[in-house]
C-alpha cells in the first residue's frame, strides 16, 4: 500500500465527462480538453496557447491542461507512439507490468501506453502505476484519466519534485518488470550550469539505485539542435547504464509527414538485481557516525550520501566530500565514483575535472560501470571545454587555411540568434571578445563560401545557412538581416544575412586627391552567397568572428 493519498479530479465538469465516456482513449481525452479549452474568451485562448508554446509551463489550472492538451496533446502521441512501436518484443510479451510515469503531467504517457496496447492487440495486464508530478493539478487529473484507462491497475499518485523523491517513492519490485516513461522532461534538468527545474544526476542517481529486476525505458523528448539541452537525454542515459535498442533524433519537417515537429526519442532497457547494504542504510546517524569514527567504510559511504542529500543532518557538500573522500581513500569504488561527480559539478568542492577523472578512474579500476559512464561523460565534457577560447565556442571546419570559425556571432549567445550589428569601424571581434578573436578577411569569407557546402535550412525556426567542411563539422549562419546607419530599423531578418569582414577596397583619384575605402563583406540568401564590397557605415551587419 502507498503510503501517499490517491489525488484524483473529483466533482468537475471534465472529470464529469471523462467518467461518463464510453471506450475511451487519447483522441476522446484531447477532444474533451480542446472542447472546454474553446469555451473560453478568445482572448483567453490565445494568452494561454501563447504562453505553453514558450518554454516550461507549469499545469496548475484548467485552463492551461486543456491548452496544453489542445496544443500539444497531438505531437506528444506522435512522439511517444513512435517510440512505443520500438519497444523490445520480450517486454511487449510479459504479461503483468508496472509503470511508473515520472512528471506526468495529465497522465500523457501512460493513456498514450494504453492506446498503443490498444492498437497493437496486445493483451497485458498493467498491475501498478505510479505517476509522479509536483502540480497537484496536474496530478490529479493525470489520475483521473488513467484510472479510466486502466481500471483495475493499483494507481499511486505522489505529488513531488524530482529533487523531493527518496529510493522508497520508486516502488522497486524485481519480479515484475516496470516500463519507466520520461516524456518531455529531462530538458527542463540543471546541467552545464544552466537554468533548470532538478538536478539531472541526481535523479539519474536515485533511479540508478533503486531500480531492480527488468526495467525498460522510454525517454522522448524534443530536439533544440544545441547542447546542453540535447545532451541531457543521452546524459541521463550514461548516468543511469540503460542500454539503448532503439535511437531517434528529428529535426523540423523531418519526424512525421512534415510537420513542424522535432523528437529525440530513446528506447532501452535495465536488467539487474540491485545489491543493498540494508544494515548500514537503515542504521540511525548516531550509530552511523560511530561506525564511520571507527574507520567503516561502508558507513563513511552512507554519510556522504545523508549529507548530500540532507537525509536526517543539515545539507552539507563539504561533509560529504569529507566522508567521501574518507571511504574513498579506502578503496570504496562508490564513494570514489560520488566524490569525483562532487568535484565534476563543483559542490562542496572547487570544480576541478583533473580531480574528478582521477576519482573516477580508480573507481573504474575496481569495476565499477557508473564511474565508467561518469568518465566518459567528463572525458566529453572537457573535450568541448578545450573548443572555447574566452567563453566563445570555435570549430574546425577542416579548410585548407586551417582556419576555425566561431559557433555564434557577436552578442549572440546560440547559433541560430542574430547577435549585435556594428558598422565594421575597427574590429569589433576583437574588442568584444578578446585577443584571440577577430574579424575574418576577405580571402577568408572567400574560403568558407568555396570550401564548404552551403545548406540553406531552418534551425530552431530561424532561417539561415548550414555551412559544411570537408571534415562534416559544420557552422549556422542566421540571416540576421542588416539595420540602417541612422534609424537602426531591422531589414530582411530571417531572408538575407549580411556579414563583415575587415578587408577594405581602397578607391583614390590623384588628380582631385579623393579617397575612400569600401569595406567588403559576405551577403546571402537562400539562392546565392557572394563576397562583395560596400561603404563601411552602411548598413549595420553581424560578425562571425574567426580564431587569431
Amino acid at each position: 500500500m502507498s503510503k501517499y493519498p490517491l489525488i484524483i479530479e473529483k466533482g468537475t465538469n471534465y472529470a464529469f465527462v471523462i467518467d461518463e465516456s464510453k471506450n475511451l482513449d487519447f483522441d476522446k481525452i484531447r477532444e474533451y480538453s480542446s472542447e472546454f479549452y474553446k469555451m473560453l474568451p478568445s482572448k483567453m485562448q490565445e494568452k494561454l496557447y501563447d504562453e505553453i508554446l514558450h518554454g516550461a509551463c507549469e499545469l496548475d489550472s484548467e485552463p492551461k491542461l486543456n491548452a496544453y492538451m489542445f496544443a500539444l496533446g497531438k505531437m506528444h502521441n506522435a512522439k511517444l507512439q513512435h517510440a512505443y512501436d520500438h519497444l523490445s518484443e520480450n517486454f511487449l510479451k510479459e504479461k503483468q507490468i508496472d509503470i511508473i510515469d515520472y512528471a506526468c503531467g495529465q497522465g500523457m504517457g501512460t493513456i498514450c501506453y494504453a492506446d498503443f496496447l490498444k492498437r497493437k492487440h496486445i493483451k497485458q495486464n498493467i498491475r501498478r502505476i505510479i505517476l509522479i508530478e509536483p502540480s497537484e493539478k496536474a496530478l490529479a487529473r493525470a489520475a483521473l484519466h488513467v484510472s479510466a484507462m486502466f481500471p483495475d491497475a493499483e494507481l499511486i499518485t505522489i505529488n513531488k519534485g524530482f529533487d523531493d523523491l527518496t529510493s522508497d517513492d520508486l516502488f522497486p519490485d524485481k519480479n515484475v518488470p516496470m516500463l519507466h516513461i520520461i516524456s518531455n522532461v529531462l530538458d527542463m534538468a540543471t546541467t552545464y550550469n544552466s537554468d533548470g527545474f532538478f538536478d539531472l544526476e541526481d535523479f539519474a542517481n536515485l533511479v540508478s539505485k533503486t531500480i531492480d529486476g527488468k526495467n525498460e525505458f522510454v525517454c522522448v523528448e524534443p530536439l533544440f539542435g544545441y547542447a546542453p539541452k540535447d545532451e541531457k537525454v543521452d546524459d541521463f542515459i550514461d548516468y543511469v547504464g540503460i542500454e539503448t535498442y532503439y535511437e531517434i533524433e528529428k529535426g523540423k519537417g523531418e519526424f512525421i509527414n512534415g510537420k513542424d515537429w522535432t523528437c529525440v526519442i530513446r528506447v532501452g532497457k535495465v536488467y539487474r538485481n540491485v545489491k543493498k547494504n540494508i544494515n548500514i542504510s537503515k542504521c540511525s546517524f548516531e550509530e552511523l557516525l560511530k561506525k564511520a569514527e571507527r574507520g567503516d567504510a561502508s558507513a563513511q559511504f552512507e554519510l556522504g550520501i545523508r549529507y548530500k542529500k540532507g537525509q536526517g543532518v543539515i545539507q552539507s557538500y563539504k561533509k560529504a566530500v569529507e566522508w567521501y573522500r574518507k571511504s574513498a581513500e579506502q578503496g570504496n569504488a562508490s564513494a570514489q565514483n560520488n566524490l569525483g561527480c562532487l568535484y565534476a559539478k563543483g559542490e562542496g568542492v572547487e570544480q576541478d575535472y583533473e580531480k574528478a577523472v582521477l576519482w573516477y578512474r580508480k573507481s573504474v579500476e575496481q569495476g565499477n560501470e557508473k564511474a565508467q559512464d561518469n568518465l566518459k561523460i567528463i572525458e566529453n565534457k572537457i573535450k568541448r571545454e578545450t573548443t572555447k577560447i574566452n567563453g566563445h565556442e570555435y570549430v574546425d571546419l577542416g579548410l585548407p587555411s586551417g582556419l576555425k570559425w566561431a559557433t555564434c556571432n557577436v552578442g549572440a549567445n546560440s547559433p541560430e540568434e542574430y547577435g549585435d550589428y556594428y558598422d565594421g569601424i575597427g574590429d569589433i571581434a576583437r574588442k568584444k571578445w578578446g585577443s584571440n578573436w577577430r574579424m575574418p578577411t576577405y580571402d577568408e569569407m572567400c574560403e568558407l563560401k568555396s570550401e564548404c557546402t552551403w545548406k540553406w535550412k531552418k534551425q530552431n525556426g530561424v532561417n539561415g545557412y548550414e555551412v559544411i567542411g570537408s571534415n562534416g563539422n559544420s557552422i549556422f549562419l542566421p540571416a540576421a538581416g542588416s539595420q540602417s546607419s541612422f534609424l537602426l530599423n531591422l531589414h530582411n531578418a530571417g531572408s538575407y544575412g549580411y556579414y563583415w569582414s575587415s578587408t577594405y577596397k581602397e578607391f583614390s583619384d590623384d588628380a582631385t586627391g579623393y579617397y575612400d575605402a569600401y569595406l567588403y563583406y559576405m551577403e546571402f540568401n537562400s539562392g546565392y552567397q557572394v563576397v562583395d564590397f560596400d561603404y563601411h557605415s552602411h548598413p549595420y551587419m553581424s560578425v562571425r568572428p574567426v580564431l587569431e
